[in-house]
């Protein structure tokens, strides 16, 4: 399908736009938007998240039913802050520089709160009609409505303040418009208007549905739409503003992610815009019955979080925020488990025994009949292809044996609040941060925030010259140009190249994960001018560096991560516990620092290579790591790795430009990665051929395929399982057991078997065949 649009002018032709060609694939749902006209919320209050044909019911439930303990525990929080001072309305910012930027952050940390309690007396009012409640949220609201604005706290000069006025102050006022005199209500609207009206006018100067590439109008948005909620009834221009945000909502937002949920802002950023996203999304349901939560992506986002990281996890990698032991959103992971009734979404909360919480969507979405479920019936990694993020757990969803290792490279490029971290990596292990990001999010912009922790140098990642890593902006990209999840092997492969600009011509890093938990990197790197290539590693404690073997170790309590840098031959190791640029601000605040390691190539080149070996082991089962023997030949490079119980494994890597077959090893391959894994009785068990149409071990062919593609096989003993990337196509495997049945799912696949080999036909893009299991 094709596309265009055309601008009609008095007295012109008509000029039209470039064409644009999209693809509707096979099986693809409708999603027809239902119309301005479809706008329509019922006159009578409340109107947000709880009609008023509803609320005697929610009222019963807050004396006398599951709401109780939410309704008693929001009156008596009420009864603490009541009657305190409140801060008067602020003064203007400086005009520029450092001075403006504190002066910002410190009104965040000073105005959100008296605004949060205005929200939580409206709906301790909403749930029980407690007048004390009431009062107090009414007090609070004729304080922040007298502010100005156009003045000081106008969206135009602070958004911040101007953002939380709107969100809280909408609902409070809807929830508690009854104690309102007519004059007093005509001075809440009067301000509510003019700010709506400025969040219109601020989204339309963009225009916002052309380029909604910032973050704060992606706040703005979803605050917009509840001030059109609350005053659609009464307000015209309120249905023009809802028509438009709904829209926005339908098929532009968010920015930072697409349908399979991914999300470019890191796991700090996603929890916050998603509970802003998923209050917009929940009040247009209750009002409308335009239920936006049926969008792929919010049924996939919380995907995200959850591989990223699981309610396990020890680190929030990827993006502003707090980077280690980060606040786990379980609240927003009930909420979508809710709307989804997903299992295995409620799960995340219910591991941190926690549930809704105490907030209008904690309420609204509160379902404890919903049983979570752990996700140990989904794949153990995946691929969020559109942020560029691959997450690789050995044991997805068991957090004392779970590895999980974290690569991005992401096409939205190094923006916002998303970080110069392509190709770069983090990895856990054993319920340990391990591999970490390292830096603080004191406040954005700040000297430690721009000099260090979003730069590539404070990565698990590649720098040159003495921490030159990769620019910032929307051309800074990376990308994802191969994923593939096996039973015994998983492969993923990053290109940044894009994002170093002129100080590499080529940076690539291929990860091979031999399941579980070990993993062989290779990265391929080159400039059109001579650099010292830097590789570097980031912990929590001081690494123990064996130069001589050009291995480190990181220690922690549960576990360890040996990294052995096999190539190249010669490195000097650095290493420190100070930031080059220093947390400076708030003097208030303590921030720990971590240990930076760097292995830098001696001297400058046009071409580098690492190769390395990341093995995590529990305490007290180092003698458990394999040895690793480097493998060097005229068209590859990589590892044979001896394991404890006589078993081995080999992984190759085709050199640059080759043409013709890899040979490495026992391995030869016309792909780019090829891999195996072998029994102790030298038996093929597993094996990855990337990019090929034929793979042989020892001589012995154990893939032949029409089409070059990538395969992951592994037989295991009660069958084995075949998965693949590519075109797909008809393909004949090495296979010593014949199958007793060999499906898709629940489908049986036509193939042929014997003579220690299996035909079949795999499907194009990706596909999965189980082999050996009952039918």
């Amino acid at each position: 399908w094709y596309w265009r649009y055309g601008v009609d002018l008095d007295g012109v032709p008509t000029v039209w736009s470039r064409p644009r060609r999209f693809t509707v694939p096979p099986g693809a749902a409708p999603w027809a938007y239902p119309g301005r006209e479809a706008l329509q919320v019922d006159p009578a209050r409340p109107r947000l998240f709880v009609p008023a044909r509803r609320l005697a019911d929610l009222r019963r439930r807050a004396r006398e039913g599951d709401l109780k303990g939410t309704a008693d525990s929001l009156v008596a929080a009420v009864a603490r802050f009541a009657g305190e001072e409140i801060i008067p309305e602020p003064a203007f910012l400086p005009r520029g520089g450092d001075e403006r930027t504190r002066a910002y952050a410190t009104l965040i940390r000073t105005t959100r709160q008296p605004m949060d309690r205005m929200e939580t007396a409206a709906l301790a009012y909403l749930l029980s009609g407690d007048a004390a409640c009431g009062d107090e949220a009414r007090r609070r609201l004729l304080h922040f409505v007298a502010w100005d604005p156009r003045g000081s706290t106008g969206v135009f000069h602070n958004d911040e303040p101007a953002m939380w006025i709107m969100m809280r102050g909408c609902r409070a006022y809807d929830w508690t418009w009854d104690l309102f005199t007519p004059a007093e209500r005509a001075g809440i609207e009067a301000c509510m208007r003019q700010r709506a009206a400025d969040f219109f006018e601020l989204l339309r100067r963009k225009p916002y549905e052309n380029n909604p590439y910032e973050s704060h109008a992606g706040r703005i948005l979803g605050f917009l739409g509840e001030a059109a909620i609350a005053f659609l009834p009464d307000w015209p221009e309120a249905r023009t503003w809802l028509d438009y945000v709904t829209q926005i909502y339908w098929g532009v937002y968010p920015a930072w992610g697409g349908d399979d949920g991914g999300w470019n802002e890191g796991p700090g950023y996603w929890s916050a815009y998603m509970s802003f996203g998923l209050h917009a999304v929940v009040a247009l349901r209750e009002a409308t019955g335009i239920d936006l939560s049926r969008r792929a992506f919010f049924r996939n986002t919380p995907w995200y979080y959850l591989y990223l990281t699981p309610p396990y996890s020890q680190m929030a990698p990827f993006g502003d925020g707090s980077q280690f032991a980060p606040s786990r959103s379980a609240e927003l992971m009930y909420w979508f488990s809710t709307l989804n009734q997903e299992p295995r979404q409620r799960w995340y909360a219910d591991s941190l025994g926690r549930d809704g919480g105490q907030s209008i969507l904690g309420v609204v979405l509160k379902d404890d009949t919903l049983v979570g479920r752990p996700p140990l019936d989904m794949p153990s990694s995946r691929l969020f292809e559109q942020a560029g993020l691959a997450c690789l757990h050995s044991a997805f969803g068991q957090a004392e044996d779970d590895v999980a290792f974290s690569l991005r490279s992401a096409p939205l490029g190094a923006v916002s609040h998303g970080h110069n971290d392509h190709n770069c990596f983090v990895l856990e292990a054993y319920g340990e941060a391990l591999a970490i990001a390292s830096g603080h999010y004191n406040y954005y912009g700040s000297a430690h925030h721009a000099q260090w922790t979003r730069q590539t140098k404070a990565k698990c990642g590649i720098t040159v010259d003495g921490g030159q890593g990769q620019q910032r902006g929307y051309e800074a990209r990376g990308r994802i140009t191969g994923f593939i999840h096996g039973e015994g092997f998983d492969y993923v492969a990053g290109d940044a190249s894009a994002a170093y600009g002129d100080l590499l011509t080529r940076a690539v890093r291929r990860v091979v994960h031999l399941r579980p938990g070990l993993v062989v990197m290779l990265d391929d790197l080159a400039s059109a001018t001579p650099r010292r290539f830097e590789y570097w590693l980031h912990a929590l404690d001081e690494m123990a560096v064996d130069a001589a073997a050009r291995a480190v170790t990181i220690r922690r309590p549960k576990a360890s991560l040996r990294a052995e840098f096999l190539m190249p031959p010669a490195l000097a190791f650095t290493q420190t516990d100070q930031f080059d640029t220093p947390v400076a601000w708030p003097p208030d605040r303590t921030f720990s620092n971590q240990w930076h390691l760097t292995a830098a190539t001696p001297e400058p080149d046009t071409t580098g290579v690492f190769l390395t070996v990341l093995t995590p082991a529990r305490a007290g089962e180092d003698e458990q790591r394999p040895r690793a023997e480097a493998l060097d030949s005229a068209t590859g490079r990589g590892v044979r790795l001896h394991f404890p119980d006589g078993s081995q494994a080999e992984v190759a890597f085709a050199r640059p430009g080759q043409d013709g077959p890899m040979s490495l090893g026992s391995l030869r391959c016309d792909g780019t990665v090829a891999a195996v894994r072998r029994d102790a009785a030298g038996r093929p068990c597993a094996w990855l051929a990337v990019g090929a149409t034929q793979l042989e071990n020892g001589g012995h062919a154990l893939v032949q395929a029409d089409a070059a593609m990538t395969i992951a096989a592994a037989i295991t003993p009660d069958g084995g399982r075949v998965d693949s990337a590519g075109p797909g196509g008809a393909v004949r495997l090495w296979w010593p057991r014949p199958p007793q049945a060999v499906r898709r799912g629940a489908d049986a696949v036509d193939h042929t078997a014997g003579n220690d080999a299996l035909g079949l036909s795999l499907r194009a893009r990706e596909d999965q065949v189980v082999i050996g299991a009952a039918p």
